[in-house]
């Protein structure tokens, strides 16, 4: 029995646009171990076409991206990555029809259709920003790994980036702090230095990232906590009821080596909460969310101008400037 994707799926769209050596951007596969897939996201091309000043290429590998990770509004991703998982447990055996089925209808599966592209485009973000303060290779690679028990599921998500703050790794020390964490109306992103790296040396600006709001791991944590959906402006709309057992943790891999995020729920699938919000604190009114949109919008690079005017063609922020995987600067042609 198999299901409905393929090993080693090449997920680009539209290759002819990138010339005569187009990149394979975006892979997925089955690993022997357990229940469990690796996701690899080549980022070097469209930081390269970038640092090359090359408009034309810079804006196709960003459109390819942004086709192979966001759409179908990224469930697909989800879908792909945990069949690449089961498909090579299938093959060997080592999972029964039942198992995949509790699987595919858990909690965990259900949150991860809108959930998961987010936890990507966080990753692609961390991704090329550790490529230009450290030099670090810009490919990603996330593993999915599952448990399956008798009355449970847990799903660990990890990266290869350089992990998650430790500001925020302290909004989840207490059930108290989790919940104040849910509803603040801050964004994830402000915790990250890498925010004001244009402001503080303009010489070295990464292109543009992929992440929206930094709202994507609080609406996360609000519906394996609670059941509910943060769709503000301010408030908590009931949509499941909360399974039992539901947790999520944040930490590190060891050596602080990547995220991890480790969800477990009950396997059974979720049910409808009765319609209704819940209203959040006033500190919590400015959050504004919207749908994500099914086709995004392309991107405008930047004019010719912006090139001349914010990029020092000397600088030199890491070493070899002839490496695709450096933290150089721009190219003087």
């Amino acid at each position: 029995m198999m299901l409905t994707t393929r090993k080693n799926t090449n997920f680009t769209a539209d290759h002819s646009r990138l010339g005569p050596n187009p990149q394979n951007f975006i892979a997925v596969e089955g690993h022997d171990d357990g229940i469990s897939s690796r996701l690899n996201i080549n980022l070097g091309p469209y930081i390269k076409s970038y640092k090359d000043r090359n408009a034309q290429e810079h804006q196709s590998c960003r459109e390819t991206l942004e086709e192979s990770v966001f759409g179908l509004a990224g469930s697909a991703l989800w879908e792909q990555t945990l069949d690449a998982a089961l498909n090579k447990a299938v093959a060997q055996g080592r999972i029964t029809t039942k198992q995949i089925f509790d699987i595919k209808n858990s909690p965990v599966s259900e949150f991860m259709m809108t959930s998961f592209v987010e936890i990507v485009k966080n990753s692609m973000d961390e991704t090329v920003l550790a490529h230009y303060q450290a030099g670090k290779n810009p490919l990603l690679i996330m593993q999915i790994t599952i448990h399956l028990l008798p009355e449970s599921i847990t799903l660990t998500i990890t990266d290869n980036g350089r992990g998650f703050p430790q500001a925020f790794l302290k909004n989840f020390s207490t059930p108290e702090k989790i919940n104040a964490y849910i509803r603040e109306s801050g964004s994830d992103k402000k915790g990250y230095p890498s925010n004001t790296m244009a402001q503080e040396n303009r010489n070295i600006i990464p292109p543009a990232l992929f992440g929206g709001m930094g709202l994507g791991l609080r609406i996360l944590t609000a519906q394996v906590t609670s059941g509910d959906v943060l769709e503000g402006p301010g408030c908590l709309k009931p949509k499941y009821e909360k399974p039992n057992p539901s947790m999520i943790d944040f930490s590190n891999c060891e050596g602080d080596s990547g995220a991890k995020i480790k969800i477990t729920t009950s396997n059974i699938p979720l049910k409808e909460k009765n319609q209704g919000s819940i209203a959040l604190p006033a500190a919590a009114a400015s959050i504004t969310l919207s749908r994500p949109p099914t086709k995004r919008s392309k991107t405008v690079n930047p004019s010719p101008s912006f090139w001349k005017e914010n990029i020092n063609p000397n600088a030199n922020g890491g070493p070899d400037s002839n490496e695709v995987h450096s933290a150089a600067g721009f190219k003087t042609n």
